[in-house]
């Protein structure tokens, strides 16, 4: 799931319908999942975000780092 030209908030809704879609058939996808899905995704420009997760992934919940991403993206 590539961001290319897309804006972030289109990436993180087609990422939670993916989500969505895999837990209605009984195959969850926990939020460490999730969020490799969306870093692999993004370009250079997140760069310091994703630095920041990948050194305290548990500081954050799926939702902050959904709003941090939208405020960078703004």
């Amino acid at each position: 799931m590539k961001k290319g030209d897309r804006p972030i908030n289109e990436i993180l809704l087609c990422l939670k319908t993916f989500v969505h879609s895999l837990n209605s058939i009984g195959d969850p996808v926990s939020e460490h999942e999730q969020l490799d899905i969306l870093i692999e995704g993004l370009p250079v420009e997140y760069e310091s975000f994703i630095s920041l997760i990948n050194s305290k992934p548990d500081l954050f919940s799926f939702d902050e780092i959904e709003s941090l991403f939208v405020a960078q993206e703004a």
